[in-house]
């Protein structure tokens, strides 16, 4: 690419690296050359809703931690628990959440669950315990 004012956009996905190459040359034809290594690095961004209403319409219907990036999918285990403390909903696959139901597919009471997410990153071998409550709404 020829330009004044070069602009390059890199892929979203992280841990990789670019080696780039910068070419000047004057108006007297010199040329002079640099090179680079740019280090893309991934991030953690998540983000868990504070409420859901299971009612049937088509917003909202389930609760489930939204992962941007970062996330190891091959570690991951979410449980929901009433105030009994009794698990009534477990998931280990991050784009499964729960309905809101309870025992034989009931939607459960409005109210507030206490939920845990347990889960491993990409870019090291650290865990998060992440631990919260959500609004159960009809």
């Amino acid at each position: 690419m020829t330009s004044e004012n070069a602009e390059h956009e890199f892929p979203a996905y992280g841990n990789t690296n670019y080696v780039v190459t910068l070419t000047a040359t004057n108006i007297q034809g010199c040329v002079d050359e640099t090179q680079e290594v740019i280090s893309i690095e991934d991030q953690l961004i998540y983000y868990v809703p504070n409420a859901f209403t299971p009612d049937g319409d088509s917003y909202n219907n389930s609760f489930t931690p939204i992962f941007a990036t970062g996330l190891d999918i091959y570690d991951f285990h979410f449980m929901i628990f009433n105030r009994w403390g009794e698990m009534i909903f477990e998931s280990f696959d991050a784009n499964y959440g729960w309905s809101g139901t309870y025992g034989g597919g009931d939607i459960a009471e409005d109210g507030i669950y206490i939920y845990k997410i347990e889960f491993g990153e990409t870019m090291s071998d650290k865990r998060h315990y992440v631990e919260g409550h959500v609004t159960l709404l009809k």
